[in-house]
C-alpha cells in the first residue's frame, strides 16, 4: 500500500485523483483513526526529538530507543483503545435494537373488510355498514 493512497483516504480526498486500489480504500477507511493514531504519535515523537536537539542535548541511543518504544506504546495502547471504544458502540446499538414482540389476535386492531372502519372487540358485525365480521 502506497503512503499516498493512505494520506488520500485519510484527508478525504477523491480517490480517483490519489488512485488507491478499492481494496486499499475499504481497508483505510475501516482503520482511519488507528492511522490518526499512529501519525499523530509519531509526529509527536519527531517533534520531542527535535525540540531536544534544539536545545543542545544530544541524545544517545539508548534514550532514543526508550522515546520510541514509549511512543509505539501509546500508540498500540491508544489502538486497542479504539477497538474497545467501537466494540462497546457496536454492543450498544445491537442492544438498542427492539425485539419484535409477539401478538396474540386479541391485541390486534381489526378493520372491516369493506368500508374499513375500525371493529368493536366481540362484534359480529361492522357498528358503520353493517357488513358480517369474518373470524380469522
Amino acid at each position: 500500500m502506497k503512503l499516498s493512497s493512505v494520506i488520500c483516504v485519510v484527508l478525504n480526498y477523491p480517490f480517483p485523483v490519489c488512485s488507491a486500489t478499492s481494496a486499499e480504500q475499504s481497508y483505510v477507511k475501516e482503520n482511519k483513526m488507528k492511522f490518526l493514531i499512529w501519525f499523530l504519535c509519531i509526529f509527536a515523537n519527531a517533534l520531542i526529538t527535535t525540540l531536544i536537539k534544539e536545545a543542545g542535548v544530544i541524545l544517545g541511543a539508548i534514550p532514543t530507543v526508550i522515546l520510541y518504544g514509549a511512543t509505539f506504546w501509546l500508540a498500540r495502547t491508544l489502538c486497542k483503545k479504539w477497538d474497545e471504544h467501537k466494540e462497546s458502540n457496536a454492543t450498544k446499538k445491537a442492544a438498542s435494537v427492539p425485539t419484535p414482540q409477539a401478538t396474540t389476535n386479541a391485541d390486534q386492531v381489526r378493520f372491516c373488510r369493506k368500508c374499513g372502519a375500525k371493529l368493536i372487540d366481540n362484534s359480529q358485525f361492522c357498528s358503520k355498514c353493517g357488513t358480517a365480521i369474518i373470524k380469522e
